[in-house]
């Protein structure tokens, strides 16, 4: 996502790195709660919750290369009332600056109330663990080719999960929730109806080739292959 983001910024047609499960819940809700926050926000934090399912051989390829490969940025982040996470490097810290480039954005994945104290204590050292996780990727990697290709149809209809986007400037705070079932199916959903109305120029995030109420609006209903809602809490 950086280097396209790096090398067609404001040049040739429009592109959309990353337009499925991962990113367009957060990046739309951050949009969202920027409007309504009225001002540019100080801060965003990005809250990805999820439960239940199963991952592709894909996802878990992809998942690794993004272990073996980040930066350790490991600590705790709440979302007061409503979800604790473990503070780690994603998609968002990139997309979000480019329509919001007062923020100070931080992105999370939920975690139980032991997970992100372990996080918090082993923040400092995490760096130094980098280096066993690429030794361990070749039997990582084996292991992940044992996979079967994807889960079945029942199980990606078990897959939930919840976003949280919250946008704060000042001692004023808006949250915009998006709730999808079966990522997998919500993500050839949302691809689809990008394709047909992503407009701009060069690289872009999400929220700046869509319209971000619309689109969630557009996509919020249910049936067999998934559902999204959504709302500003």
């Amino acid at each position: 996502m950086a280097e396209v983001y790096g090398r067609y910024r404001g040049a040739g047609p429009a592109l959309v790195p990353a337009c499925g499960f991962d990113y367009v819940p957060g990046d739309l809700g951050v949009a969202v709660a920027a409007e309504e926050l009225g001002r540019r926000p100080e801060e965003v934090d990005v809250v990805y919750a999820m439960a239940g399912g199963a991952a592709t051989r894909g996802t878990a390829r992809s998942g690794l290369g993004a272990v073996a490969s980040m930066r350790p940025r490991v600590g705790r982040l709440d979302v007061p009332g409503a979800v604790t996470a473990v503070r780690v490097p994603w998609g968002e810290e990139l997309t979000v600056p480019l329509h919001q480039p007062q923020a100070v954005v931080r992105t999370g994945i939920a975690a139980p109330g032991w997970a992100t104290r372990v996080a918090q204590a082993v923040g400092p050292v995490s760096p130094y663990a980098q280096p066993l996780v690429r030794l361990a990727r070749p039997l990582l990697e084996r292991l992940v080719e044992r996979m079967p290709e994807g889960p079945t149809e029942e199980q990606r209809g078990m897959t939930v999960s919840s976003t949280w986007s919250v946008a704060r400037a000042g001692s004023d705070e808006v949250r915009v929730r998006v709730d999808v079932r079966d990522a997998y199916g919500m993500t050839a959903r949302f691809l689809v109806a990008a394709s047909q109305q992503v407009e701009g120029v060069g690289a872009l995030a999400t929220a700046e080739a869509l319209p971000a109420r619309a689109f969630l609006d557009e996509l919020s209903y249910e049936d067999e292959g998934g559902s999204l809602s959504w709302r500003v809490l």
